[in-house]
């Protein structure tokens, strides 16, 4: 069922939802079919290297990655701040927000001129 979700969007473009058989529409078919691979498989990776996409990719993971420093060295976030933040985190799904805050957390003391992986003594 996961899988058809997907291309339910493509179905009501050839008119083929809710049909009891598809009987005599061997041409929606397969118009359906290619249009399915086409804009799921082609046309998605060819957009992910497009120039704009990587501007607007990097563009996403600087300003998440600043929204991130400031949750970590400040109490409270705005409102306005804390819907951007959030935003970026509903498109996590690609490992580099994870890495920003990573590189963030590394970069933020957390004492005077302590890093944070050693251990304080004494």
């Amino acid at each position: 069922m996961t899988r058809a979700s997907k291309f339910r969007k493509y179905k009501s473009r050839h008119g083929l939802e809710n049909l009891p058989n598809f009987q005599g529409l061997f041409k929606s078919l397969w118009k359906f079919a290619f249009d399915c691979v086409y804009e799921e498989e082609v046309m998605r990776r060819k957009n992910n290297w497009s120039w704009e996409h990587m501007k607007n990719h990097l563009a996403t993971c600087k300003s998440y990655k600043e929204l991130y420093k400031l949750k970590l060295t400040s109490k409270k976030l705005t409102q306005s701040q804390k819907v951007l933040f959030h935003l970026p985190v509903n498109m996590r799904k690609n490992l580099r927000m994870s890495f920003a805050e990573r590189d963030r957390q590394l970069r933020i003391p957390t004492r005077r001129g302590q890093h944070p992986d050693t251990k304080a003594t004494g």
